[in-house]
């Protein structure tokens, strides 16, 4: 998510160094979103924990092989993946590469020491 990175850039703070942050800020499209352009190359649709999609540009490729151009299809009714291999491969590609780096930086949920202070009185 964005907000960590956005809220310290916008709070005069710096993201932790000592992890991955996978997020980036975004504060430009909230200050000036008319100049703004997002940082981010490709956005990753989940549907409960599993990878469902990916979108890059125009393009959105699901995980069951179906590619749609956005531009020309908003409703994604037209798979598109036989007319454009190389784009499907390239987004099948990115899906992989994302999928490996979030499992190779992923941490255990954290608990708190004491956990009768997160419960209310």
């Amino acid at each position: 998510m964005d907000l960590l990175p956005t809220f310290a850039m916008l709070g005069g703070g710096k993201v932790p160094g000592d992890r991955v942050i996978d997020g980036k800020d975004i504060s430009s499209l909230l200050l000036d979103p008319d100049n703004a352009a997002s940082p981010h190359e490709a956005f990753f649709y989940y549907r409960l924990a599993k990878l469902n999609a990916v979108r890059s540009g125009p393009w959105k490729l699901h995980a069951d092989g179906a590619l749609y151009n956005l531009d020309e299809d908003i409703g994604e009714s037209r798979n598109v993946a036989g007319r454009h291999p190389e784009v499907a491969e390239r987004l099948t590609n990115r899906m992989q590469e994302f999928e490996a780096r979030l499992k190779e930086n992923s941490r255990p949920v954290g608990k708190h020491p004491n956990p009768q202070y997160l419960v209310p009185r």
